[in-house]
């Protein structure tokens, strides 16, 4: 699947905007403030009923209206998919007080539905936090996989966070756990929760092992990579006696401090952790390698295409680390949105991408953010710029 088209009204620092996307790469560049980012949260919106910049969706909607518009054609690719072509229309309406309005071909849907359809993934200048920031940015990268290639893991992920909040509720109470089914519905579904993501970790780090672009990235150590899935309590334990061992101590706080809400994914290189032992130019080619491993993992499970933002990165990227990373989710069927300043600044990248790859010199379009709009630049355009910097 791909996004074929886009259309907004009264979101952020567009009145009105609409544009049609290539299949492949898609290239949004302009001065800062324009809203290039504005137009990577819409597709988040979209595909996750929430932008990956703010948790306060009424940020979004322009200033001076009540309500937004956003929009989408979502169409399947021939070359990737095995049914007839088909389109399908996905959008979202918010109000500056309400929760978004999800819907599908005109008829209100979840936002679990519409991910589903238009499976996105982000990366901007905070996914270094995956590999130095907390627990909780390691479960959400490794969650947004699991949702995608298990379906059952959304159900059974609200299975487990009702029985947690059951649990925390009748701590904060004092009342008695023993036999309560919430617990017995509690163990029942957070071992399964943290066995669906150790599945799904696995194959990740095959990918790591093996895939030349991660290779490639990976390849300024000769240690060997480790992923590892600590549940949220004790390993030797089941949840079930992990919870009991610490029934005291969650009645003193009124909270569960053990189970997989508390889990992480520890990164090893050569037996350290990654984040202590790598400079920060090797923290973000493992950063790319991580996200390639995901891309490939989701494709090979669900045959089907997916979404790939990268929002302002390329200044934090050497030529080489983005050349690898737009070849390992190019060539897995991605659609990319990426972000830049000025044509200048990509076309350095894409030169270098586009070695040997004659195919691709046309497969991407091209789009200018000015205030208030978004222009797609004719082939003229673009191709006088390359030959500007020695791109024929």
């Amino acid at each position: 699947m791909y996004l074929q088209n886009i259309s907004a009204s009264s979101f952020r620092p567009f009145e009105s905007v609409s544009f049609r996307l290539c299949p492949d790469l898609n290239v949004f560049f302009g001065k800062n403030g324009n809203g290039k980012t504005s137009i990577l949260e819409a597709v988040t919106l979209l595909s996750q009923g929430k932008s990956f910049r703010t948790a306060d969706n009424s940020k979004l909607v322009k200033f001076g209206s009540e309500m937004l518009a956003v929009a989408a054609t979502v169409a399947t690719h021939p070359e990737n998919e095995r049914q007839d072509s088909v389109t399908t229309h996905i959008g979202v309406d918010l109000s500056v007080s309400g929760r978004p309005r999800v819907h599908v071909n005109s008829r209100p849907t979840s936002r679990g539905s519409v991910a589903k359809i238009a499976p996105t993934q982000v990366m901007d200048i905070e996914s270094m936090g995956i590999i130095t920031g907390g627990p909780e940015a390691r479960r959400k990268f490794l969650d947004w996989l699991v949702f995608h290639v298990e379906p059952e893991y959304l159900t059974l992920w609200r299975r487990y966070s009702n029985a947690l909040k059951q649990r925390n509720a009748m701590l904060k109470s004092g009342l008695s756990l023993s036999n309560d089914p919430w617990v017995r519905t509690l163990t029942a579904s957070g071992e399964e929760v943290s066995e669906y993501r150790a599945q799904v970790l696995s194959q990740m780090l095959a990918v790591l092992e093996t895939d030349s672009s991660c290779l490639d990235l990976l390849g300024f150590t000769n240690d060997k990579i480790h992923l590892e899935l600590c549940s949220g309590w004790d390993g030797g334990l089941s949840l079930e006696d992990a919870l009991h061992q610490r029934e005291r101590v969650d009645a003193m706080r009124g909270i569960t401090t053990v189970g997989p809400h508390r889990a992480d994914v520890k990164i090893f290189i050569g037996g350290r952790l990654a984040g202590d032992v790598c400079s920060r130019g090797q923290l973000k080619r493992l950063m790319c390698a991580l996200f390639i491993s995901r891309f490939h993992v989701y494709f090979r499970a669900s045959e089907t295409r997916s979404i790939f933002l990268i929002d302002d990165v390329l200044a934090e990227l050497d030529r080489e680390s983005f050349h690898t990373l737009l070849q390992g989710v190019l060539e897995y069927g991605g659609q990319v949105l990426v972000t830049c300043l000025s044509v200048a600044d990509f076309i350095p990248a894409w030169k270098s991408f586009c070695a040997g790859r004659s195919e691709y010199k046309r497969q991407v379009s091209w789009f200018h953010v000015e205030p208030g709009g978004v222009v797609e630049q004719s082939q003229e355009t673009i191709l006088f710029h390359m030959e500007q910097h020695g791109f024929e």
